[in-house]
């Protein structure tokens, strides 16, 4: 198939790094595929993209907001109309819009998708104005998880919706940059794991506040948070509040991630909201056990109470979640192997990108 994938631009982000695995395994099974971001000029990607995938990136050009998207979606109209294409899809809200609004009279069958659980993330009234107007011309709404899809029911009736959760690459493909455990985590520690941007709605705070809690539970071990953003001081000044310095390190984005599931004992997640935890799905596949919070969404498709982890109420604060990680740090986890294997299964990249192309084909997998 000749496939047109849309999204604004190719950052660290949970979106970014699916349509990169997307991309790059349909180019691998001889599909062409051309990337097209929406938003501003080629920036590099923040996840190894194949050299088949053809990259393109919109500009809507100088001139006030309103003119460059104007120029931005007649750019995109354009490229519908020559690339000769068999499908498009489209991740995110304000990409899906543009998309619904380039292909009007165009007959290339196109998928728009939702990546995180819409009433978590609320849109501008404009957007949400076209979302609730457009997403019925669209020929399928993916969704993430089963939540998603009554969410588009109940708002969106007229929409066809389809739930595909995030795939996984196993084993975990190494990337740069390599960050060794043994430079991090003083010896004699057990590995407490966490990854995420850090900013406000992962609520790393919560996590920090918790292990400090935990008290002798965790005296023995190190926490440590993959991943970068805007929150890193005041997160790093959270840990020497409560004494934790020492126990907690924060060495930023991590490529290697395989090794890091591979010597960690137990993975934490204290989101507010998910679309679908790349990150815990790694965890998971890894036969690691977890204690989540069990947040909107994707949370409660991974983690199975007593089997492979604990699962915190969606309210839990900081006491609560000292609790779930006395409990998951305080004994072993022998399910944990068993549901890593179920997750490969479920989540397997070809299985996966196999339910994408049936969508666009017309026929659900």
């Amino acid at each position: 198939m000749k496939l047109l994938l849309l999204l604004s631009t190719l950052s660290s982000g949970g979106a970014e790094r699916v349509m990169t695995l997307l991309a790059n395994h349909w180019v691998a099974e001889g599909h062409s595929v051309t990337l097209v971001t929406t938003y501003g000029r080629y920036v590099e990607p923040a996840f190894a993209l194949s050299p088949e995938v053809t990259l393109r990136a919109l500009d809507g050009g100088p001139g006030e907001r309103t003119h460059g998207r104007l120029r931005r979606l007649l750019a995109l109209r354009r490229i519908m109309l020559d690339g000769d294409f068999d499908g498009a899809i489209s991740f995110l809200s304000n990409v899906n819009v543009a998309a619904i609004l380039a292909r009007i009279g165009l007959s290339i069958p196109l998928v728009v998708s939702e990546r995180t659980y819409p009433p978590a993330y609320p849109l501008t009234p404009t957007f949400e104005c076209a979302r609730r107007g457009l997403y019925r011309f669209a020929d399928v709404v993916v969704m993430q998880t089963d939540d998603g899809a009554r969410w588009l029911a109940e708002q969106l009736p007229s929409a066809r919706g389809f739930v595909i959760p995030n795939p996984v690459i196993w084993p975990i493909p190494e990337a740069r940059p390599v960050v060794l455990p043994s430079a991090i985590v003083p010896p004699g520690r057990r590995l407490l794991l966490s990854a995420g941007r850090l900013s406000p709605e992962k609520r790393f705070d919560l996590l920090l506040e918790a292990f400090a809690r935990a008290g002798d539970v965790t005296r023995d071990w190190h926490l440590v948070i993959a991943g970068e953003g805007p929150s890193r001081a005041l997160l790093e000044g959270e840990a020497k509040r409560l004494g934790i310095a020492d126990r907690v390190s924060m060495p930023g984005q991590i490529g290697n991630m395989a090794v890091w599931f591979g010597q960690a004992e137990a993975f934490a997640l204290t989101s507010s909201f998910e679309g679908y935890p790349n990150a815990l799905l790694e965890a998971v596949v890894s036969g690691v056990p977890v204690a989540a919070i069990d947040c909107l969404t994707g949370v409660r498709n991974l983690v199975a109470r007593g089997v492979n982890g604990v699962l915190a109420p969606r309210d839990t604060d900081a006491t609560r979640f000292a609790a779930a990680l006395c409990m998951l740090l305080g004994k072993a986890w022998p399910g944990a192997a068993s549901a890593a294997i179920d997750a490969r299964e479920q989540h397997a990249i070809a299985r996966i990108a196999d339910q994408w192309l049936s969508c666009l084909r017309g026929v659900p997998a």
